[in-house]
């Protein structure tokens, strides 16, 4: 008879707790060996950022002289300072206030202003990318 096999005729004489903790030590044993390449580990936290951010549609953007404010439509509020958006930190109230939800309700842009935010960004706190104002001024 193989191990296995005595292994397996064994198990079945334990009672379910018994069964609950050797399971444990298993499952302590097979992490403790497993060893994520760092692809594999960038891979899943980049699946679970797309999940986090799959259901973020907006319902409502409002903007101020110094704030963002977006509701998502799950419930959630989030009020960014525009000192993080410097191209809105610097528009006109008009140009401002003029935008809407863009690609599903998963953006927004201000048409006046060729400039786009997307909630995911919002979420994460990203602030707008280095000199991306200047280059729209100069253009």
């Amino acid at each position: 008879m193989s191990k296995v096999a005595q292994i397996e005729a064994e198990l079945e004489m334990l009672s379910q707790a018994e069964l609950r903790q050797i399971r444990g030590l298993l499952d302590d044993l097979i992490e403790d060996e497993l060893k994520f390449t760092p692809e594999f580990e960038s891979a899943i936290q980049k699946s679970e950022r797309e999940m986090s951010f799959s259901d973020l549609k907006i319902k409502r953007i409002e903007t101020t002289a110094d704030t963002l404010t977006v509701e998502i439509m799950d419930g959630r509020v989030l009020t960014v300072p525009l000192a993080y958006y410097p191209t809105l930190l610097h528009a006109t109230d008009a140009e401002r206030k003029n935008c809407h939800p863009i690609g599903a309700g998963y953006g927004i842009e201000w048409p006046a202003l060729d400039y786009h935010l997307s909630v995911e960004g919002l979420m994460q706190g990203l602030p707008e990318a280095p000199g991306l104002r200047r280059a729209k001024a100069l253009a």
